[in-house]
């Protein structure tokens, strides 16, 4: 192991997992960064994942969501920090695929210093979705995770509806809005952040949600992704015959 953090551009130093990830694959990619001495395994049971490290077999306490990939990286790092120290890469956390460094107690005990692109990680915390959650040996760590999990889950399903329906109609989804703004003015986590605007009705968050999505979608590489959808459709209803009947709500809040 080098004296020196390895360098952002150095793939090979990192572990890469996305939103899709199986724990196990997880726990497989760590243990690969062990040293030979210190072996690590999992084995699932069914919806449940076992680990096994110094001969002591754990189970991961996950909660059969898709905030699972960092239940394991939690549970991995609390099962590990004797020996092993994790951190987070950072540059990945603006896609869904997230990058981890893991390297032996002493060799990050010898850095003078951390680069801008890695950070601790901070255990019980779900970076894919920014809230927190459950990790080995802390199972009651996260005493809100019920809630936040259903918020969070909102909160994407919203979203996502917002960018197919913008992407297909050049226009904000008001469904999407509406559940986003109601989000917005329910949730402490939101009105936290400094960004968030102050003072504002729950109609007036929608309509800063509405300016947003407008500004957005006059943007020249959203309008050319507009085009090549339409496109693209346009060659799908040729080969079914025509556009399909119209459902009794629109095909993309299905996704």
């Amino acid at each position: 192991m080098s004296s020196a953090p390895p360098a952002a551009d150095d793939d090979d130093a990192y572990v890469f997992f996305d939103h899709r990830a199986l724990e196990s694959e997880i726990v497989l990619q760590v243990a690969e960064r062990l040293a030979p001495g210190h072996q690590l395994w999992a084995r699932e049971d069914g919806e449940d994942v076992y680990v096994t490290y110094r001969g002591q077999e754990h189970r991961l306490p996950l909660t059969i969501s898709p905030h699972d990939r960092y239940v394991a990286v939690s549970s991995l790092a609390e099962l590990l920090k004797d020996d092993y120290r994790f951190f987070v890469f950072l540059p990945s956390h603006d896609t869904d695929t997230h990058g981890l460094l893991v390297v032996p107690r002493s060799a990050a005990d010898a850095w003078t210093a951390l680069p801008e692109h890695l950070a601790p990680l901070r255990l019980g915390w779900d970076y894919l979705h920014q809230l927190q959650i459950p990790y080995l040996n802390h199972e009651g760590s996260a005493p809100n995770f019920a809630s936040e999990r259903v918020a969070a889950r909102q909160t994407s399903q919203a979203f996502s509806n917002l960018m197919v329906y913008g992407a297909l109609t050049g226009k904000a989804d008001p469904d999407a809005v509406a559940v986003l703004a109601k989000l917005a003015m329910t949730n402490p986590k939101i009105r936290e952040q400094p960004e968030f605007p102050k003072n504002l009705s729950e109609a007036e968050i929608a309509a800063e949600i509405q300016k947003a999505m407008r500004e957005a979608l006059q943007q020249p590489e959203v309008k050319k992704g507009r085009r090549e959808a339409e496109k693209a459709m346009q060659e799908l209803w040729k080969i079914t015959g025509g556009p399909p009947g119209r459902p009794k709500r629109p095909w993309w809040k299905f996704w």
